[in-house]
């Protein structure tokens, strides 16, 4: 089993070591804010492009019925 021993350290250190861990603690809050806003981006966009997809889609149906349409023999109209 370990023993359990103290660490001495300066003050002067303790608070640099304390202000090193609050400036990391507040650059995560910060990352993570923007990887949440990058995210809802990456959302925002992949709705857009299935809605594009849907519209081209679409467009591409009505081509080929007029391209059908427009080319059939004239015994069948």
């Amino acid at each position: 089993m370990k023993e359990k021993s103290s660490v001495f350290i300066r003050i002067h250190e303790y608070r640099q070591v304390l202000d090193v861990v609050d400036a990391l603690k507040k650059q995560l809050v910060e990352v993570r804010g923007t990887l949440n806003d990058i995210n809802d981006l990456r959302t925002r966009e992949d709705e857009d492009l299935q809605k594009w997809q849907s519209k081209i889609d679409e467009i591409e149906q009505n081509v080929l019925a007029v391209d059908q349409t427009l080319f059939e023999p004239d015994e069948k109209r």
